[in-house]
């Protein structure tokens, strides 16, 4: 603890007061160093809106030996990352990071700078995590969803749609080429007969190609059989894959299986 100042006078403890030089007008929005009663400056100053320290900053006697740019790591933008990587895990609304049921997610907006996510984890005996549309008239594939998604069907011509997620944008910008993948399972309603209506070509994102424009349809389910008479029966199953090469623009699809029913 200091000493008290009881029982002394101006003239015997004046060079132990801190002062701030300013004509007598107190503290305003100028920094100014704080100095002792003989004239002598600190390393601080301070005003009404702010504190400068130029010397060693100490913390419960533990000395603070990050400087400025690296203290600003914790509260930058991503993109800075091509310069200098963070030395911390940053948590925010967009770049959200959980211990149950939620991920962590690496994205860059910068240019030359990869996108990573690691997104609900499989680990030892735990599933994929499934984005379930549930029962749909149409159907809008946003692969930040997760790579595995289902929908019921409830439209005769249910269309479907891409969307191209600020991720797989980023990654354009990546020094090494990225794919994308999602697997699509469709499902039939309680009275089946539903077709997709599936994206054409010529637009500007998510266009959809299939292989030799084959089994696109209902009447096209199987590679061997001439389906003009074929109509999908309640609640079978169609399974699907899609990749792009080039950031969502086209999507190659594949029908892997089709007609699949469930005994129970």
């Amino acid at each position: 603890m200091g000493t008290p100042l009881t029982g002394y006078t101006p003239s015997e403890t004046y060079k132990d007061l801190l002062r701030l030089s300013n004509s007598n007008n107190g503290i305003d929005s100028t920094l100014r160093f704080i100095s002792c009663g003989s004239g002598t400056d600190s390393k601080i100053k301070i005003s009404t809106t702010s504190i400068d320290v130029s010397g060693l900053v100490y913390m419960s006697g533990t000395l603070i030996t990050a400087g400025a740019n690296e203290i600003n790591k914790i509260h930058r933008t991503v993109d800075d990352g091509i310069v200098e990587a963070s030395k911390v895990i940053v948590s925010n609304i967009d770049r959200g990071i959980a211990t149950l049921g939620g991920s962590i997610d690496f994205i860059s907006e910068g240019g030359g700078i990869s996108n990573g996510v690691i997104s609900s984890l499989s680990i030892g005996s735990h599933g994929l995590v499934l984005n379930d549309l549930g029962s749909v008239a149409s159907i809008t594939i946003n692969p930040s969803s997760g790579v595995i998604q289902k929908a019921i069907i409830t439209s005769t011509s249910t269309p479907l749609t891409f969307q191209v997620p600020n991720f797989m944008l980023n990654d354009y910008y990546a020094s090494v080429s990225r794919a994308f993948y999602v697997k699509l399972f469709l499902e039939q309603d309680g009275v089946g007969g539903k077709d997709m209506l599936w994206p054409g070509t010529g637009l500007v994102n998510g266009n959809l190609h299939f292989p030799s424009g084959q089994w696109t349809s209902s009447a096209a389910r199987y590679p061997k059989i001439s389906g003009a008479s074929y109509c999908p029966a309640s609640g079978e199953v169609d399974i699907f894959d899609f990749w792009s090469y080039d950031y969502g623009v086209n999507w190659f699809g594949q029908r892997i299986a089709s007609g699949i029913k469930r005994n129970g």
